[in-house]
């Protein structure tokens, strides 16, 4: 499968579950809308809306309605922003204007009655008639989604992973959760977009010997680490790969490598603090996200994270709806253990890079990833310290790392047991697609 198909198949899904999902049905995509107009519209942060949650989330109209998302920094709305902006200059009538009513029977049971919001029985067509713009809102945000699928696949060519390199983007092109969030408004898709291309270009550092080189691609490397602080809170969990990457790399003398290190902290401080510095509202915001990552005492106890590692599984790989759409049974699990097929195989092709001297760079670039991928978990942990919310997407910033790690070691198989993985792993996430269109499907039409 090559490059120009697995992208093809990706964008052709995120088009389907685009249009199957109604609007607003996807977590926390009214807030995130709000921010985008609000952007587009001020070209600024935007402001705290100041209104304060009362007693259920799912009850609660004006918070849903609300820009309750205002804290996050602008750099992970701005592309959907921009296109918002366009659209609203063409055809500003085929924009949303208001959030839907409630559907009071959500709460009370909200496995039965899947839909949060009250919406008009249009039809699947018809439903898009009028609010289109909406529709190329959650369109453009999934072409963003390519550019993970881009560094899964380079990345794999680097690793010399052979005609076994289109495998780790073809997995992440077939995560029916990731194409569920990239095709919906939010921050989550820059934020994924440029960690995926930090681990790319970590990655492609080590490979570089010409020390001008090497220095473009640090200083290009804290380009795309600053532009990531500035998108989402989880992109700080992966940054210090960026940092380990500069400070394994072979050079002469430690001078160097601490002139490599100013090379690549220089321009991720210079847009933070442009960022912060420019805007109040940003500021606030810091000053609220610092506020609410105190520790709640209730995370102190066994029964707090009981439920926390199988639902952080499920949402990883397909869950859709605020949380409440489920896939039968059986299906998730079996994707994990393919995952850990392949993981373990990595693992154990992995050690015996330790006598081959020849494949430094190749060890380094497996470090960086596994750090990644473990980073991204610690982020998601800490931040239920705070919140309750084990959300698998949360984990997206480490795709590369993990689509890698799942298949780097069959690459390393004898040619007939590395296509008979691939052809399963590939074939069991297509099937798994084909469930979720259909669950899709059967939930909301």
């Amino acid at each position: 499968m090559g490059k120009i198909r697995v992208i093809i198949v990706y964008m052709s899904l995120a088009i389907a579950y685009a249009i199957l999902v109604p609007p607003w049905e996807t977590p926390d995509e009214p807030a995130h809308y709000r921010y985008v107009a609000d952007l587009a519209r001020r070209k600024r942060p935007p402001e705290n809306p100041k209104i304060i949650r009362k007693g259920r989330f799912c009850e609660d109209y004006n918070f849903i309605s609300s820009n309750y998302e205002w804290y996050h920094p602008a750099i992970g709305y701005l592309p959907i922003s921009g296109l918002y902006a366009l659209i609203a200059w063409l055809a500003p009538h085929r924009l949303p204007a208001e959030i839907p009513p409630l559907n009071p029977l959500f709460c009370a049971s909200p496995f039965e009655h899947l839909n949060m919001f009250v919406h008009p029985a249009l039809g699947l067509i018809n439903t898009w008639k009028n609010m289109w713009g909406f529709l190329i809102l959650r369109w453009g945000a999934a072409l963003i989604g390519i550019l993970v699928i881009w560094a899964a696949l380079e990345t794999a060519c680097l690793l010399d992973m052979k005609e076994s390199s289109f495998l780790p983007g073809s997995l992440i092109a077939l995560l029916p959760q990731f194409i569920f969030i990239s095709s919906s408004i939010r921050n989550d898709t820059t934020t994924n977009a440029l960690a995926a291309l930090l681990f790319l270009f970590s990655a492609r550092l080590q490979y570089i010997a010409e020390p001008q080189a090497a220095r473009r691609q640090i200083f290009i490397l804290g380009i795309t680490a600053g532009l990531g602080l500035l998108s989402k809170l989880a992109f700080l969990y992966v940054f210090p790969v960026a940092i380990l990457a500069v400070w394994i790399l072979p050079v002469p003398s430690s001078e160097e490598r601490i002139r490599n290190t100013i090379r690549l902290t220089l321009p991720s401080l210079m847009f933070v603090g442009l960022y912060y510095g420019l805007y109040p509202e940003a500021r606030a915001a810091l000053h609220h996200t610092a506020l609410e990552l105190r520790i709640h005492p209730r995370a102190l106890t066994w029964d707090y994270w009981r439920p926390v590692p199988a639902m952080l599984i499920e949402l990883f790989f397909a869950r859709f709806g605020w949380a409440n759409v489920a896939l039968p049974q059986g299906w998730i699990p079996t994707a994990l253990g393919l995952w850990a097929i392949g993981a373990a195989l990595t693992l154990g092709q992995a050690l015996t890079l330790r006598r081959k001297p020849e494949s430094a760079p190749l060890r380094r670039v497996l470090i960086l990833l596994a750090l990644g991928e473990v980073l991204a978990w610690i982020g998601v942990l800490r931040y239920n310290l705070s919140q309750f919310q084990p959300q698998g997407r949360f984990l997206f910033p480490a795709l590369v790392p993990w689509a890698i790690l799942g298949t780097w070691g069959l690459s390393r198989l004898p040619r007939t047991h590395r296509r008979i993985l691939s052809i399963t792993w590939i074939a069991y996430m297509g099937l798994l697609n084909a469930i979720s269109l259909l669950t899709l499907t059967a939930a909301y039409h």
